[in-house]
C-alpha cells in the first residue's frame, strides 16, 4: 500500500476519468489530494486489458470533442495531456449500414451532409437545415429551440422520411430510450458529437488516456490507493469531515469528490439521517442509460484492405419501429443489429500483423447472472452472425473470445444497472437541479456522469468536462477561503 497522509485537502472516490481530470487540476493548482480506486486499475470504463496478442478496449470505441475547442480538447490541453499521449483521428468516426443506404460520419461535416442529401434529395433543404441547427455554438439559442421537447418531436419537425429519422435515431440509440423520451437536447447534444468532433483515439489503446492523467496527478504531488475502497463518507452536521477507507484507514478531509455511483455515494457511504428524504426519492425513482453486452474477438486475419478505416460499423437489418428502441426494459435477438469495433484500426499495435482486435457489441438491459449464463451462447452466436454481413469469415477465424455481460460492468464500476451513460437522458432527468454537481453536503462534489445536465450525460468529454467544472469550483471556494 502507498504511504498516505492522514489529513487532504480533497480526498477523490474513484479513478475514473473524472476523477482524474479533476484531481490533476486541484494538484495543479497545490492542493493536497488522495484518490482512491477499487479496481488495480484505473480509468473506469476508460479501460484496456490483454488477451494473448490482442489488446481490447472495455467498451469506448472513439473519443468526441477532440478539437482545441470541445470539451476534450480543452481538458487535454490545459492539462498538457498532448505532451504523454498521442491521439490519432479516424478519417471516419462511424459508418451506419440500413438496409437501403450506408453512411459514413466523416470528419468533415460537410461530406457527411452531401452523402446524406444525395440519398435523400427530398429532404436537402431540411438536411440543411438540421446541420445548421447542430453546429450552432450558441448554447442558449439551442436550449430555447429545444426546451420541453423530445427528440422524436424535433425530428418531425425538421422531416419526413422515416428512413432518414431512423438515421438520427440510431446515433442516440445507446441511451436505450425511445425517441419519444428522450430529451431533445440531448439527443442534438449525441448527434452533434457523432457529426461535428468525434473519431479520436488515444494510441496504445483507452487505457493509455487513464494512464497520461494518473501520470500528471502523481507528477503534481498526488497520492493514490488502488485496489482499496472508501467504506463511508464522514459527515457531521452536512459537512464533509473524512473518509473510512476498508476497516482500518481513515483520513481527515473537509472536501470529497464522489466519481462514482451517485447512488452508491447517498445510500450507502453517507450516513441515511444526512440523507435528505426528498433526494433519496429523487434517486430511488431515476432511470439509468443502457448498458451493453460486449464479445471481445482477437482473429487472425487483417481487414485493413477490405474494410474502410473507421472506429465502427453499425449494422441494422431492418428499419427499427418506435418501441424497438427500448433497449433499457427489452432484449430481443430478432432486433437485428450489432456494432462493430476496430480498435486495431486506429493502433495496428494493438493486434498482431495478420489479425485485428475486434469487438461486437449491443445495448442490454440488466439481468441477473443467471439470465446471462442461460442466453450466452444465443447472444455471442447471433451478434457473430451479424457481424459476418459487414466482417466477411469473421467466425472461421476467430483466436480469442472473451464476453462482459450488464452484471460484468456492474462489477467493475459499481454503476447502477452496469449503465454506460450515467442517467438515461429523458426531460425530467435532464433538469441540472435534479442532480447537481454541487451537492446540498457541504464539501461533497459529484465529478462522474451521475450528476445531471440539460444536454444529457455519458462519454469521456462530458465527464472529463465536469471533472474539470468540479475541480474550478473547489478551487474557487478555496481562493475565496472557504473550507
Amino acid at each position: 500500500m502507498s504511504r498516505i497522509s492522514d489529513k487532504y485537502d480533497v480526498v477523490i472516490v474513484g479513478a475514473g476519468i473524472g476523477g482524474l481530470v479533476c484531481g490533476c487540476y486541484l494538484v495543479k493548482n497545490g492542493l493536497k489530494v488522495l484518490i482512491v480506486e477499487k479496481n488495480r486499475n484505473p480509468g473506469g470504463y476508460c479501460a484496456s486489458f490483454k488477451r494473448g496478442k490482442y489488446v481490447f478496449d472495455a467498451g469506448i470505441r472513439g473519443l468526441v470533442g477532440g478539437r482545441d475547442e470541445g470539451h476534450l480538447g480543452k481538458v487535454l490541453n490545459e492539462l498538457n495531456v498532448k505532451e504523454k499521449l498521442k491521439i490519432v483521428r479516424s478519417p471516419i468516426f462511424d459508418i451506419i449500414h440500413l438496409p437501403d443506404y450506408r453512411i459514413a460520419l466523416r470528419n468533415d461535416p460537410l461530406e457527411t451532409k452531401n452523402e446524406l442529401q444525395s440519398f435523400f434529395p427530398s429532404e436537402a433543404k431540411s438536411i440543411d437545415s438540421f446541420f445548421s441547427l447542430l453546429s450552432d455554438p450558441n448554447f442558449l439559442n439551442l436550449y430555447a429551440k429545444t426546451i420541453s421537447r423530445t427528440f422524436k418531436q424535433l425530428l418531425d419537425e425538421y422531416f419526413k422520411d422515416y428512413k432518414l429519422k431512423t438515421f438520427w435515431n440510431i446515433l442516440r440509440a445507446e441511451t436505450g430510450l425511445l425517441p419519444s423520451d428522450t430529451a431533445a437536447l440531448a439527443g442534438l447534444n449525441i448527434c452533434r458529437g457523432f457529426l461535428l468532433d468525434g473519431g479520436y483515439y488515444p494510441i496504445g489503446g483507452m487505457q493509455a488516456l487513464a494512464d497520461a492523467f494518473l501520470s500528471i496527478f502523481k507528477e503534481n504531488g498526488g497520492d493514490l490507493l488502488f485496489s482499496k475502497a472508501v467504506k463511508k463518507i464522514q459527515v457531521n452536521r452536512y459537512n464533509v469531515t473524512g473518509v473510512l477507507i476498508d476497516k482500518d484507514i481513515y483520513v481527515k478531509t473537509k472536501c470529497v469528490v464522489s466519481d462514482c455511483d451517485v447512488s452508491q455515494t447517498f445510500l450507502n457511504l453517507i450516513d441515511e439521517q444526512y440523507v435528505r428524504q426528498d433526494f433519496r426519492s429523487i434517486l430511488n425513482r431515476m432511470v439509468p442509460s443502457l448498458s451493453v453486452f460486449v464479445v471481445f474477438l482477437g482473429v487472425g486475419k487483417s481487414y485493413k484492405n477490405t474494410i474502410e478505416k473507421c472506429c465502427s460499423l453499425w449494422y441494422f437489418s431492418h428499419y427499427l419501429k418506435e418501441k424497438e428502441y427500448d433497449f433499457i426494459n427489452t432484449f430481443d435477438l430478432k432486433s437485428g443489429y450489432v456494432i462493430c469495433v476496430f480498435p486495431s484500426f486506429q493502433d495496428p499495435a494493438l493486434a498482431p500483423a495478420d489479425g485485428e482486435s475486434i469487438y461486437l457489441y449491443v445495448g442490454a438491459p440488466f439481468k441477473d447472472e443467471k439470465f446471462w449464463e442461460d442466453n450466452h451462447s444465443a447472444v455471442v452466436n447471433t451478434l457473430i452472425k451479424q457481424a459476418e454481413n459487414v466482417i466477411p469469415s469473421l467466425k472461421s477465424n476467430i483466436i480469442v473470445k472473451e464476453t462482459a455481460s450488464p452484471t460484468t460492468f456492474y462489477k467493475w464500476t459499481l454503476n447502477r444497472s452496469g449503465s454506460s451513460r450515467g442517467w438515461a437522458p429523458t426531460l425530467e432527468q435532464t433538469k441540472s437541479s435534479l442532480v447537481p454537481v454541487k451537492t446540498f453536503i457541504n464539501g461533497l462534489f459529484l465529478s462522474s456522469h451521475w450528476s445531471t445536465s440539460p444536454v444529457g450525460h455519458g462519454g469521456i468529454a462530458a465527464v472529463s468536462y465536469t471533472g474539470r467544472k468540479v475541480a474550478k469550483m473547489i478551487l474557487a471556494k478555496k481562493q475565496m477561503g472557504g473550507q
